[in-house]
């Protein structure tokens, strides 16, 4: 039962206190509050959430009159930004969303399509409105409730960024400490049980109380990007700022992953956002805590040693390296060794962490299954995580990495650091960049890496 009064009370305070309650209301599916209805004393609290704040099952018209008091407008249900609606019940021609229009800092809007017209705002910042309507260069948009014109001579007429969709170059970036608001709801979740620490050079909140544990994983920590170093020839800006809030519970970090946009919908072990990485221990073996938690702070590594904007493959596939390594019982990091157990069953032999990753894609390589090597490295980031498909992406990026590090004797190695450089020098993080530092054909990459699939899964049950 006890397991149950945690999740229970951290729900019910977080819905009271109004903590991550205005996500929860955009994100009624949310699989905490679906598990709520199950729990005893707020299980009615959770479903009527559910229902107060469900979508409509239909697309709503966007409608827009005038009337004697000006627009009017709701908020819009959940999943659209805003909806325009008076009571005469003209629509534009168009199911949907509106089309939208981006505006630059400077940028004035009028409340007419006259450069006469009084001014009521003068934009601050690059945004992007929703158009209403378009009359010559002149653009009507939904602003903060209201309807109101901007004159644009010179937009695009695709409608795209008015600075172009590409994204700046990456590059080294120095360390930054944790942000202040979310370090405080992340300290608000410990209470009155939050310990002060460190864990190797990075400032550690927590409550858990296992000092063993904290010395094990300091260790590991401090070793962390000595290895990096080492194994990638990247070194990273400047001294780590960032911090790491470890709890005790899983209950608490869920409340706390909630405010976290880019993780709706997954269920992460862990994350970091903003100079801050916070993941739980619960019930989980010290290990599988340990790969957590350098996965993550792999993540500032990254940042400081390459930069910004990496492909996913990359930018996952170098933390999961590093947190798929053994960690020894003295807390010490050992990259070439692949982490994880073996465990024997009545049904013969299973594995966990890394060792799991990797017989995966061993069953997978047998079945034919394996996307090619150039699809895995040109997938975006919704690609890549929200898929179904999302834990081989990470497995196979991962062991590409030790591939291109280990694999063959070492003999792609020096290419993929030669990659890492250019990434790091603002250059291209394409696929094919790295293809050419390596000098070998996409077929030959493939086979080449299937094989050393097979015979590394092989090893694993020797």
């Amino acid at each position: 039962m006890r397991g149950n009064l945690v999740p229970i009370t951290l729900l019910f305070l977080a819905l009271a206190s109004g903590l991550g309650i205005a996500w929860l209301s955009q994100n009624p599916e949310a699989p905490v509050l679906r598990r709520a209805e199950g729990w005893p004393i707020v299980g009615p609290v959770a479903t009527w959430f559910r229902e107060a704040y469900r979508p409509p099952a239909s697309t709503p018209e966007w409608r827009e009159t005038t009337t004697p008091g000006g627009p009017g407008a709701r908020r819009p249900p959940h999943g659209y930004p805003e909806i325009l609606e008076t009571s005469d019940g003209v629509s534009p021609p168009w199911p949907g969303p509106p089309e939208w229009v981006w505006v630059l800092p400077d940028t004035v809007l009028r409340t007419d399509p006259s450069q006469d017209a009084p001014i009521a705002e003068t934009m601050s910042s690059i945004a992007n409105l929703p158009r209403i309507e378009r009359r010559g260069d002149w653009f009507k948009v939904w602003r903060q409730r209201e309807l109101l014109w901007v004159h644009l001579p010179d937009h695009p007429d695709d409608d795209g960024p008015p600075l172009g969709s590409e994204p700046d170059p990456p590059g080294p970036l120095w360390p930054r400490g944790p942000d202040a608001d979310k370090l405080a709801a992340a300290r608000s979740l410990l209470g009155e049980r939050e310990q002060r620490g460190t864990l190797g050079p990075y400032d550690l909140y927590t409550d858990i109380g296992d000092g063993d544990l904290l010395t094990w994983l300091e260790t590991a920590v401090e070793g962390l990007e000595p290895a990096y170093v080492e194994r990638y020839g990247r070194n990273p800006l400047g001294t780590p700022k960032a911090a790491v809030v470890l709890f005790a519970d899983e209950a608490a970090y869920r409340i706390l992953q909630l405010q976290v946009d880019r993780l709706v919908g997954l269920h992460a072990a862990g994350h970091n956002s903003r100079g801050l990485a916070a993941l739980f221990v619960g019930g989980l073996p010290r290990d599988e805590v340990a790969a957590t938690l350098l996965h993550e702070l792999v993540h500032f590594l990254n940042r400081r040693a390459l930069g910004p904007a990496l492909p996913p493959w990359l930018d996952e596939g170098l933390c999961d390296d590093l947190a798929g390594s053994r960690v020894g019982e003295d807390g010490g990091i050992r990259p070439r060794e692949l982490g994880g157990r073996r465990v024997r069953r009545e049904w013969g032999m299973d594995f966990t962490a890394a060792s799991a990753s990797l017989w995966s894609a061993h069953q997978a390589n047998r079945e034919g299954k394996l996307p090619p090597l150039r699809t895995l490295l040109s997938l975006d980031w919704d690609a890549f995580v929200r898929s179904d498909q999302s834990r081989r992406h990470y497995d196979l990026s991962a062991l590409f990495v030790r591939f291109l590090i280990d694999g063959e004797g070492g003999r792609n190695a020096e290419g993929f650091r030669a990659y890492l450089d250019t990434v790091a020098n603002g250059g291209d993080v394409g696929a094919e960049t790295l293809r050419g530092h390596l000098d070998r054909s996409w077929d030959d990459l493939d086979e080449s890496f299937r094989t050393w699939i097979t015979t590394e899964a092989r090893k694993l049950l020797q």
